[in-house]
């Protein structure tokens, strides 16, 4: 019974996890506008990288090319696993 309990908890987050990534909004990088802001943001961050041993949940969400859901993840993993070498 308790193992089709976490069964089904699981298909529920699997679910709300695979709903959450359609929803993100994919930018259109062929409009020069978001192309120029994009090629900006990289080049603050090739001079200024983030450190990902102190960085905070705000500051991992606004590393370009990261969905919303991928730095979640990554501030998760990085709670759990302090102390990255590289």
């Amino acid at each position: 019974m308790a193992g089709t309990m976490n069964l089904g908890r699981m298909a529920v987050a699997l679910a709300v996890a695979a709903g959450a990534c359609l929803a993100q909004e994919i930018p259109d990088l062929d409009a020069e506008d978001v192309s120029d802001a994009l090629a900006q943001s990289l080049e603050y961050y090739q001079s200024h990288p983030v450190n990902l041993n102190r960085a905070g949940a705000d500051e991992i969400a606004g590393i370009p090319l990261l969905y919303p859901l991928e730095a979640l993840a990554l501030a998760r993993y990085l709670r759990g696993h302090p102390g990255l070498r590289e």
